[in-house]
């Protein structure tokens, strides 16, 4: 990819309005939200930036 940022969303599903769906993708499972995502659900976010190699790298959970 040529981003040069990544804005994440933490979300927390409890309070998600649309519906959220665990899917395959590979052999794993990620979830995908189909609709709107409502300001109330996120309680925080994250901007990444990539390594040099232009690879967004491994995080952790917001404090």
């Amino acid at each position: 990819s040529d981003a040069e940022e990544l804005a994440m969303l933490w979300i927390d599903p409890q309070e998600l309005e649309a519906e959220l769906r665990w899917e395959d993708a590979d052999g794993d499972v990620f979830p995908h939200i189909y609709g709107p995502i409502n300001i109330g659900a996120v309680f925080a976010q994250t901007h990444l930036t990539p390594d040099p190699d232009g690879v967004f790298r491994k995080f952790g959970l917001p404090e």
